[in-house]
């Protein structure tokens, strides 16, 4: 510290004094306040040292890079890395020997790790031995180089460790120069620390809202004709899911209530309100008293001196939910056509039942598909919400011609990247989800408040109608568009520049209907009028399906984007060629 007094008063409050300039260097500093921290200045600069310091007596500094030796601060599982040390000439020695140990930083943990301190991660020699590596001789360049690899292992330990799952890596190494010892941890400065875990590449949109983000996905919504109140979630809930789905992605613990998994039983403030089932008439009870101001339909609100709330059964409440997520009244139904006015005055679920599974097994799954559609018609009359995963439906998404030119494009974008920012990977990394962008409910294009207007050629997978194959597979019912996508890149291992890299992809959809799907033709089926009634009148809960695999992808850090097309290009006219060649000798006949 140079110049200035400072006062302290440990109770009742503080004040720091400072005439003149005043500097300090620490080896380490700890700083904690209350609910309130403020720093007033006219010229304030926060960041490095105009110059870092040397690390110690010894050592000078440390630093990352990847195996081209090119200087790094992010990492992905499988790289070689290596770690650079400079030594002091002054005292060093050639062939003179370094201790270290590779730790976990956790100075930037969040709340719910599990493990406080910083973690040891141990080191094993590469040359198979598994002997551990923990040490290094300073070269003759008077420099310790710590060279390793990584692996995708390390992601599950990283979920005890950090709640964003990325490690903050860092040497902490000793020295023995004429039986005096140094220890120092390096890189010098934190913002020099590697991190290293997978890499979000893309996430579009997000599984349970509306496009913008702004409220819960129209054909997530579900009750008895009774809407109850706008927006369904509040501003508050919104940014905590957002905040939470940009750290670690979609978790059924902490999001279930945007798979309209959230628990069934609720009290509400000064009425309670019951959803019955549709019936041709509805009459109040002799014994309950109902406003005259309550809108026609089959809701009706009992006041809590009868029956008294704590009395109400636990199945009684589970009915009081059904309209927390209504949207629409049961006039907006039925002005949807005359049919649906028919299908919406059923007071039959069982006749309901019947249509929408007779429409989906009989018309548009057949094949290997049709379990899997019985499987989700099943859980939504089970009325649980969450989210419904089957492997028969990821293959058959996988095999779809829609899905592998997606995943063509997703793969052009990877390997340009690796192309082109293979040092500056942080730059790849692309947490925060896309939302759509437009006016009077059009999408004009789909932004990241701090990346801006999407540039990717890719979105999502689309199975519509008007693809034979689709319908009849069962995918366009199973899913539609693909609501929600999520890419993370996993792990890349080299080989020169070479590599071999897997990526996970994440498709979410919505298994239920709106009313600009009703809007369409899909009124004119029974099945379809069905689904919709039993979403929207009677209180069935739609839920989020989940597609997930991964997939390989092979390439060299030399060939991005163009160059893949390119090579497709020649592909595609050697192989015209080789068809017209075969064309040519069979319409010339066979030779005597």
């Amino acid at each position: 510290m140079a110049g200035g007094t400072i006062t302290r008063i440990a109770l009742g409050g503080s004040s720091t004094s400072v005439e003149g300039n005043f500097t300090g260097f620490y080896d380490k500093l700890e700083m904690n306040a209350g609910e309130n921290n403020a720093f007033k200045a006219r010229v304030t600069n926060f960041g490095k040292p105009e110059k870092t310091p040397k690390a110690g007596k010894y050592f000078i500094k440390g630093w990352w890079t990847n195996h081209r030796d090119e200087p790094i601060k992010r990492a992905i599982y499988g790289q070689v890395l290596r770690f650079h040390i400079e030594m002091d000439k002054e005292y060093a020695k050639p062939g003179d020997v370094v201790y270290f140990s590779l730790y976990d930083s956790d100075m930037r943990s969040f709340g719910n790790d599990m493990i406080k301190a910083d973690d040891p991660i141990a080191l094993e020699h590469k040359d198979g031995s598994r002997r551990a590596y923990t040490f290094e001789k300073i070269n003759d360049e008077l420099k310790v180089i710590i060279e390793f690899s990584t692996t995708d292992t390390l992601e599950h330990w990283s979920k005890q460790l950090d709640q964003d799952r990325i490690f903050e890596l860092y040497f902490r190494c000793s020295y023995v120069n004429r039986g005096e010892t140094e220890h120092v941890e390096l890189p010098y400065n934190f913002q020099d620390y590697l991190n290293l875990g997978a890499i979000v590449i893309d996430r579009y949109k997000m599984p349970g809202l509306k496009p913008d983000g702004s409220d819960i996905a129209d054909d997530m919504t579900y009750g008895t004709g009774h809407p109850y109140k706008k927006p369904v979630y509040s501003s508050g809930t919104l940014d905590q899911y957002k905040k939470e789905y940009a750290v670690s992605g979609f978790d059924m613990n902490n999001h279930s209530i945007f798979a309209n998994k959230e628990s069934e039983i609720i009290d509400l403030e000064g009425v309670v309100v019951t959803a019955s089932r549709p019936a041709q008439e509805s009459k109040p009870q002799n014994n309950l008293n109902v406003s005259a101001s309550q809108p026609a339909d089959h809701t009706r609100v009992h006041h809590p001196d009868y029956p008294a709330p704590e009395k109400i059964s636990d199945q009684q409440k589970q009915k009081d939910k059904k309209n927390e997520k209504a949207i629409y009244s049961r006039n907006e139904i039925e002005d949807l056509g005359w049919l649906m006015g028919i299908t919406s005055g059923a007071d039959s679920e069982r006749a309901l039942w019947f249509d929408f599974r007779a429409m989906s097994q009989g018309l548009l799954s057949r094949g290997k598909l049709n379990d899997n559609i019985a499987l989700m018609i099943s859980k939504m009359q089970r009325n649980e919400g969450g989210v419904f995963e089957n492997q028969k439906l990821t293959d058959a998404i996988l095999e779809n011609p829609a899905t592998l030119s997606y995943l063509q494009k997703v793969e052009d974008y990877i390997t340009e990247q690796l192309k082109s920012k293979l040092a500056k990977l942080e730059e790849v990394e692309d947490k925060e989800p896309y939302f759509a962008v437009g006016k009077d409910g059009k999408i004009d294009h789909l932004s990241n408040k701090t990346k801006g207007k999407r540039t990717k050629q890719f979105r999502s997978p689309a199975f519509t109608w008007k693809e034979n194959w689709n319908v009849l597979r069962g995918e366009t019912i199973a899913l539609n568009d693909i609501w929600a996508t999520e890419i993370i890149l996993k792990e890349v291992r080299f080989t020169g520049d070479d590599y071999t890299a897997k990526y996970e992809v994440t498709l979410w959809d919505h298994f239920g209907l709106d009313k600009p799907d009703m809007e369409k033709f899909y009124s004119y089926g029974a099945g379809f009028r069905a689904w919709f009634v039993l979403q929207h009148l009677w209180g069935y809960k739609p839920f989020l399906t989940k597609m997930n695999f991964t997939r390989e992808l092979k390439g060299n850090l030399n060939m991005g984007a163009a160059e893949r097309a390119a090579q497709r290009d020649q592909a595609k006219k050697e192989a015209e060629e080789q068809n017209r060649q075969i064309m040519l000798e069979a319409l010339s006949g066979p030779k005597f």
